[in-house]
């Protein structure tokens, strides 16, 4: 059921930043600037940090797995 709960999460999330993108930038509440710009795996991370949910747990299948082991790995770089 968690698993379940984190994917309709993320998809709120994605959901929003699609339509946060259909807005002009400057109307946008700075709050909300990090979701218009966020990937779907920043997205993935988002969740997994705010629910406290592990990221292997979150993770399934390998192809999410693979794609958030990337944007750590692009996050420890910045």
């Amino acid at each position: 059921n968690t698993l379940s709960d984190f994917e309709a999460e993320v998809s709120a999330f994605a959901s929003e930043r699609d339509f946060l993108n259909l807005l002009p930038k400057e109307a946008v509440p700075a709050d909300y600037m990090w979701l218009r710009e966020a990937s779907d795996g920043q997205i993935y991370l988002h969740v997994c940090e705010v629910y406290e949910i592990p990221i292997p747990i979150a993770a399934r299948p390998s192809d999410t797995y693979l794609m958030l082991l990337e944007e750590l790995r692009a996050a420890k770089r910045r």
